[in-house]
């Protein structure tokens, strides 16, 4: 039951940490905006690049494989 009982209190002291932070007593100057919207456009274009090169196989990894017809006798093949 102690073992228990430390789990909990040990528990709540993390989440209590958590939830309640110290102030951080933190400058952010112009440019930090500016530069939050560069890396935010700059991960949009990288992922649409990667979707660019790779568009054939993420297309075939999501559409259906066809079964491979096979030519009878009567086909004139």
């Amino acid at each position: 039951m102690q073992w228990r009982a430390f789990r909990v209190l040990l528990a709540g002291l993390v989440i209590h940490g958590l939830l309640n932070p110290r102030s951080a007593h933190a400058y952010l100057d112009a440019g930090t905006g500016s530069l939050i919207v560069q890396a935010l456009l700059a991960g949009v274009v990288g992922v649409g690049t990667v979707v660019k090169l790779y568009w054939g196989k993420l297309r075939g990894l999501f559409s259906r494989a066809r079964a491979p017809e096979v030519a009878g006798p009567g086909d004139g093949r």
